[in-house]
């Protein structure tokens, strides 16, 4: 009996490992840091780009036009040069430049004709041009023998292919509501000073194209620095 009572004792013991519990060894190594995280750079925030105003609209085109007009042989009449003026858009302005003198009392027509040139006595004007024949230019003397003209919303065009310039300009004698015998006649030719005027026009858009180019460089030249500018705080951040 003692000895199985030794067995089972020892037998215990064994099992509990001897008694002796074994410590555990502290690690020799260290344990490393733990990498800090980078902070994230802030992406600069880029600025919108300024909304260009609308360029104001170019002025509206004006064309002038004159017809000197000349007494035809055994007229008497002393003539009035007439003045043709037209704004884009709008109908034409016709009016004389001083009075008609040595007209008899009564009602006189101005009427454009297909020629270029009058010649002598208007024989060279041709027939009446039909683009006019909307347009009633009509005089009327008093008992002074004298009459001017200023008439507005003329249907006449001073530019394009229905332009009365390069046609002439007759004065007749009334008849009985109709043109009747030319008393003065003279070319339309072009008038200067106006706004639409051909050396105005290319001098305008020269402006304007270099305006354009100016514009284009400063916008190119604020974007080159804005870039510059961020990438040296790039550079300076990751330093």
């Amino acid at each position: 009996m003692k000895k199985q009572l030794l067995i089972a004792l020892l037998a215990a013991v064994v099992a509990c490992g001897g008694g002796k519990k074994k410590t555990a060894k502290p690690s020799d190594k260290k344990a490393e840091p733990e990498a800090k995280a980078e902070p994230e750079m802030k992406k600069e925030k880029e600025e919108p780009a300024e909304e260009k105003a609308p360029p104001p609209p170019p002025p509206p085109k004006v064309w002038h036009a004159k017809a000197a007009l000349n007494p035809t042989k055994g007229s008497k009449v002393v003539p009035a040069t007439i003045s043709f003026s037209q704004e884009e858009g709008k109908e034409t302005q016709v009016s004389s430049e001083g009075a008609f003198t040595g007209l008899a009392k009564g009602s006189y027509d101005l009427v454009i004709h297909e020629g270029g040139e009058c010649g002598a006595d208007a024989k060279k004007a041709g027939k009446a041009w039909a683009g006019g024949s909307d347009a009633k230019l009509m005089l009327k003397a008093g008992a002074d023998k004298k009459a001017s003209l200023e008439q507005t919303d003329t249907k006449l065009s001073l530019d394009g292919d229905s332009s009365i310039v390069g046609k002439t300009l007759a004065l007749h004698a009334d008849l009985k509501g109709k043109p009747g015998k030319v008393l003065a006649c003279g070319a339309i030719e072009k008038g200067g000073g106006g706004e639409g005027s051909a050396d105005e026009e290319k001098g305008e858009s020269k402006d304007e194209e270099k305006a354009e180019e100016k514009s284009e460089k400063s916008e190119k030249s604020e974007k080159t620095e804005k870039k510059t500018t961020a990438k040296k705080k790039a550079t300076k951040s990751d330093e």
